[in-house]
């Protein structure tokens, strides 16, 4: 459907004339057929005159109104727009961009302030968003944020968006050195409650020991760090104390765990607790272990007291028959019966070899009796074994040491005698390794190998007479003064004689060894 043409006021002028002709004469023609009066047509005229100007009026009244209407809102868009622009930090309105007409300008100053509407919005946004940001960053450490204006309203100039920017980049700075300064502090401090324990503590103070800020959100201010830090003042120096007191506990336990440790014979590798305390690596559960230990130690020996005393009376008769051993092997006069040493040691040594066995058979039978009363029978030594296991197995262990060593001679003997058939020398002697440990480990031990060996001394087959002096004769080819020094001319010297021709001389010449024999009881 098209649209109706636009009428020119001259256009509807002139229609409404020719309206009103026709309609006059068409009136007229009515009139004069009703055979109507001048005076009954003038009445009737009257009220179509006055509906006729009524609407004129009106009609103008309105468009009078509608010019101010149109006057006012021009005068409205071009303030906001105004105001728009110079909080968007726009220049002023340039008079040739505004078309001519109040009605065109109307329209453009309206469009014009719907767009900086729009971007106002955006603008708002972007501002509130950046508020909002900093805001946090500021609540996180106890900061206040002044903003001055009404940000939800108004738009902030663009250089305090960037201060804003700025705030919240210190803020964040503040709050992650204040984190990690807590974080430090409160391992420090859950370090010392977890050697000296909680009771030193009230409940807010463990309360910010087991606060975890990477799950919770907190306000770190200023006033909680020097709380963490009062915190850890006290904590050190209730650890000092604490380490004081529980150092001369733990040493005096030591010395009551010692004792018990000796008389139920609990082997070095058994021994768990180290002798002095280390706040390290030990806590005060450790103090609570150490008294449990020595109150299991204490029952174990009071129930098997008997057991105990004689096991440690054959371990005592056992290291002196040791000891024996020992001094009969490396000493040099363990013959020599000055003040009549040598009787009493030949008869505390037979005395050793009976009552060795003997006090073991007893320990044997104690240990019998004591099972069948009891349920568990005392033990003793690496694996707690029971004690009479354990007595057997050091004595088993004594005999298969000796056997090693004599097997370990026996093979240096042969492989000796092989070098000297083959290569007349001796190689250097190997140190046997013996059943009681050495002052030295062996690993700080130098090394000794048959490699560096030692030639035997070889007698000359000529020789120098120096009791005769060279006389003045002639010279002939060969001389008198070389005497040749076979074995057989060779006169007899008790110096010499002492000394063997080679090693395997003088392997015969000793008397042969008793073979050793193992210990028996």
């Amino acid at each position: 459907m098209s649209k109706p043409r636009r009428l020119s006021v001259d256009h509807w002028q002139s229609s409404l004339v020719t309206r009103i002709d026709n309609a006059k004469d068409l009136l007229s023609g009515l009139w004069d057929e009703m055979a109507l009066s001048e005076e009954q047509r003038k009445e009737r005229l009257q009220d179509s005159e006055k509906l006729v100007f009524d609407l004129l009026d009106n009609m103008v009244k309105y468009e009078q109104q509608q010019l101010e209407e149109v006057k006012r809102k021009c005068l409205q868009y071009r303030k906001e727009l105004e105001e728009l622009r110079h909080e968007l930090g726009i220049g002023p309105i340039s008079e040739t961009m505004i078309p001519k007409g109040l009605a065109p300008s109307g329209n453009w100053l309206k469009n014009e302030c719907k767009a900086l509407i729009k971007k106002k919005k955006e603008r708002m946004s972007e501002q509130l968003q950046v508020y909002q940001e900093v805001k946090e960053a500021c609540d996180r450490i106890g900061w206040d944020l002044v903003t001055g204006d009404n940000i939800s309203t108004h738009l902030v100039p663009t250089s305090r968006i960037m201060e804003w920017k700025k705030q919240k980049i210190e803020a964040d700075t503040v709050y992650i050195d204040r984190i990690d300064k807590i974080k430090q502090l409160q391992s420090a401090i859950r370090g010392i409650v977890n050697h000296i324990g909680r009771k030193e503590f009230d409940d807010h103070d463990i309360t910010l020991v087991d606060m975890d800020y990477d799950k919770y959100k907190a306000v770190l201010s200023e006033e909680i760090v020097q709380s963490f830090e009062n915190l850890h003042t006290r904590a050190n120096q209730s650890y000092t104390q604490w380490y004081e007191n529980i150092q001369f506990e733990y040493d005096e336990l030591m010395i009551e765990l010692q004792e018990l440790w000796e008389v139920c014979i609990v082997a070095e590798c058994d021994r768990f607790f180290p002798k002095t305390f280390n706040p390290e690596i030990q806590t005060v559960d450790d103090i609570e272990n150490l008294r449990n230990e020595i109150a299991q130690l204490r029952l174990k020996y009071t129930e098997g007291k008997i057991v105990y005393d004689k096991l440690r009376e054959w371990l005592a008769l056992w290291h002196e028959k040791l000891e024996y051993e020992d001094d009969s092997k490396n000493s040099k006069d363990k013959y020599n019966n000055r003040g009549g040493s040598l009787q009493a040691r030949l008869k505390r040594e037979a005395q050793l070899r009976n009552q060795v066995p003997r006090v073991l058979s007893e320990l044997e039978a104690l240990c019998e009796e004591f099972g069948k009363t009891h349920e568990n029978i005392p033990t003793a030594g690496p694996g707690r074994m029971h004690a009479a296991e354990y007595a057997r197995w050091l004595v088993q262990s004594y005999e298969d040491e000796k056997r090693i060593d004599k097997e370990t001679k026996d093979d240096q003997k042969r492989v000796q005698l092989a070098q000297e058939s083959r290569f007349g020398v001796s190689p250097s002697p190997v140190k046997s390794t013996s059943h009681r440990p050495k002052t030295t480990p062996s690993i700080h031990r130098t090394i000794t190998t048959p490699a560096s060996i030692r030639k035997t001394p070889r007698k000359p087959l000529f020789g120098l007479n120096s009791s005769k002096s060279l006389q003045d004769g002639p010279k002939t080819s060969s001389p008198k003064d070389l005497i040749y020094l076979s074995p057989r001319r060779i006169p007899f010297s008790p110096a010499l004689s002492s000394i063997p021709s080679s090693p395997l001389s003088a392997q015969r010449q000793q008397p042969p060894k008793s073979p050793s024999r193992p210990w028996r009881y």
